[in-house]
């Protein structure tokens, strides 16, 4: 079953926006805007579904949370740094497991992080 993920923005990338599709909760093919043409990507560490992907400031994109292969709400950040690398779970989790949630970065200036 074809699990589509939302788009998101990198920046690194020359095209416009990137298109993540995952093909039995691990595999991943990637588009590009303007390209009808899907390409492997590189291989979730786990099986998700029902995930968001935002941009990451630092370059690439991160999944956040979504659904287990089980069908529990996941913690988890899942991190693409470019294109050619691979998916990579980050240290920060979600306190609750989400999926399908609204997500964006908010700058720690805003958030008055110290």
């Amino acid at each position: 079953m074809l699990k589509l993920y939302p788009s998101a923005y990198p920046q690194r990338y020359a095209h416009p926006w990137l298109r993540i599709a995952g093909l039995d909760d691990y595999k991943t093919s990637l588009t590009c805007s303007g390209s009808n043409e899907w390409r492997e990507g590189p291989e979730l560490p786990h099986g998700v579904f029902d995930t968001q992907m935002i941009e990451d400031p630092n370059g690439g994109v991160v999944l956040v949370g979504g659904t287990s292969t089980s069908g529990q709400p996941l913690e988890t950040l899942l991190q693409l740094s470019d294109a050619a690398s691979q998916w990579r779970e980050m240290e920060q989790k979600l306190k609750v497991g989400r999926n399908l949630a609204t997500v964006f970065f908010v700058p720690d200036s805003i958030a008055n992080c110290s």
